[in-house]
């Protein structure tokens, strides 16, 4: 008996670990090319500070990960065993299907309070440091913003093009000023220029060299009726574009997403004295969020026993296959719960749970009947 258990317990750990290694690698790559890839590709965030980043970002795709990888491992892991007649001869010696799944209960429940430990703190502060992080790393040499034949629209209320650039030098620059609607309200082009940062007043200081400008009407410069131009020329003229509007995002207040369980449960405090009852509504359905994706390692571990007999399938593309297919039912259904985060009577706290007691219940259904047989 001990020897199955200890057999089962390394092949699902292995199984385990090496899925949660290949599902880490493909979340942060995901999120690599959903933020941070397009500041590289511009030159405004150096590789080092990149790869960093990534690093930074493994706790957070790890809460993730952990559930998708210990459901793959035991599709993988039974599911060979089940091809290869391995099951049937453990449970023709007189050992229960309950007896063989105790060290998966056992690692289901690991897999829990490792979870736990990770959506309440090291995953909410790796997103936090990451969204922080790039800004930071940007900041630190703010003039790779300005890249030669790109547009850079990060400045609010302009839009930069330089047609080259020699360190801090600048030729054929033009830059357009808008209004709150977006449209052009002023418009200055350079044969060249300068620019420099200034750490006091943390702005981008430009200095235009034979140059025009055209200004149009405040009131609508779109019309052309109302919108004589006024155009100006200059052999010099200094801007200064400043920085603080383009990091104020990693300053402001932290998301829900982004905060610690002490710092939820200070931040639904104070909710709850101010008697915001809809917010406070909404850091409980984050507290109960964390909770329930912890414990639906549990679940899908539960259900993946039954799955992985009836299929009997060792190809790891099969089990790979199905993995997913419960993984995203569950976060559809997750997700679909959180739609009523703005209707605090309908208790959306306590409707994120049904995802685990809708797998936990099929689970034990399913893994009930593969037990009589």
């Amino acid at each position: 008996m001990k020897v199955v258990h200890r057999y089962i317990l390394s092949q699902v750990l292995i199984a385990a670990l090496l899925s949660i290694g290949l599902y880490v690698f493909v979340l942060v790559v995901g999120n690599a090319l959903r933020g941070a890839v397009g500041l590289v590709a511009a030159g405004q965030l150096p590789w080092i500070a990149f790869f960093k980043l990534l690093v930074t970002l493994l706790p957070y795709v790890f809460a993730y990960a952990l559930p998708l990888g210990f459901l793959t491992a035991v599709l993988l892991v039974l599911g060979r065993m089940s091809s290869q007649n391995e099951l049937t001869a453990i449970r023709s010696a007189g050992i229960s299907l309950y007896s063989i799944s105790y060290p998966i209960f056992l690692l289901a429940m690991l897999g829990a309070c490792i979870a736990l430990w990770i959506n309440f703190y090291y995953g909410p502060k790796a997103k936090s440091d990451y969204r922080s992080g790039i800004a930071m790393a940007v900041q630190e040499n703010p003039l790779r913003f300005i890249q030669p034949n790109s547009f850079v629209k990060q400045f609010p209320g302009y839009v930069l093009f330089l047609g080259s650039r020699e360190k801090d030098k600048v030729s054929d620059f033009w830059i357009w000023e808008l209004d709150e609607q977006n449209r052009v309200k002023l418009f200055v082009k350079a044969r060249e220029g300068n620019f420099k940062y200034d750490e006091k007043a943390n702005a981008l200081i430009l200095t235009l060299y034979n140059g025009s400008g055209e200004k149009k009407s405040d009131k609508d410069p779109e019309d052309p009726q109302s919108n004589a131009l006024l155009t100006v020329f200059f052999k010099e003229l200094t801007i200064q574009l400043p920085l603080d509007a383009i990091f104020a995002a990693a300053r402001s207040e932290k998301k829900l997403s982004m905060m610690t369980l002490p710092e939820l449960i200070e931040h639904r405090e104070m909710l709850a004295e101010q008697g915001r009852y809809t917010e406070r509504i909404k850091t409980q359905l984050q507290i109960q969020k964390n909770l329930a994706m912890a414990f639906s390692v549990i679940p899908l571990m539960i259900i993946a026993i039954p799955l992985a007999l009836k299929t009997s399938r060792s190809e790891t593309y099969f089990n790979i296959a199905i993995a997913l297919g419960l993984a995203l039912s569950y976060y559809f259904l997750m997700i679909v719960m959180t739609w009523f985060n703005t209707k605090p009577h309908l208790r959306p706290d306590l409707l994120v749970w049904l995802p685990n007691i809708v797998f936990l219940i099929l689970g034990i259904s399913l893994f009930l009947k593969a037990a009589r047989r």
